[in-house]
């Protein structure tokens, strides 16, 4: 149930890890982190960070030249 929690806070990116372990009452984020990487293959920091930052491509066609943009949402 807490590793559920977990997920879903940081999922929402609107709290940091030391915070949701705080919240879910772990000792410390590093006690959380490993934890978390047990019941799922990814750690909290990359939970977090795949799910605020989403990112944008935009392709510009000038005659033979091709420019990408990348810029995160």
């Amino acid at each position: 149930m807490k590793m559920r929690e977990a997920r879903r806070l940081l999922a929402s990116g609107q709290r940091r890890v030391g915070e949701v372990a705080e919240h879910l009452a772990f000792a410390n984020a590093f006690h959380f982190s490993r934890r978390f990487t047990s019941f799922y293959p990814i750690t909290p920091s990359e939970l977090r960070w795949r799910a605020t930052v989403r990112w944008r491509c935009s392709f510009t066609v000038v005659g033979f030249w091709v420019t990408l943009s990348i810029t995160d949402a």
